[in-house]
């Protein structure tokens, strides 16, 4: 729930920042700009709010890993 709600608030802060920082140093903005940068926002929005998830993940494979090498390890074997 934590993760939603923090990417909700920074998903809808950042159109409108990244367009007025854009606005602040002079690239003059038309429509196809515009609605090319919200596009492409759009879609690095679904990746980054699944980087947490990814990275649980990578993490409980790399446990997963150790575990079986140290199974495999061992003197009994």
């Amino acid at each position: 729930m934590l993760n939603h709600s923090i990417h909700s608030t920074l998903g809808s802060m950042m159109r409108p920042s990244i367009l007025t920082l854009a606005m602040f140093v002079g690239v003059k903005l038309n429509v196809s700009i515009v609605l090319a940068s919200v596009m492409m926002i759009d879609w690095i929005a679904w990746p980054l709010h699944m980087l947490p998830h990814f990275l649980f993940e990578l993490n409980e494979c790399r446990r997963g890993m150790r575990r079986i090498q140290r199974f495999l390890m061992l003197d009994e074997i």
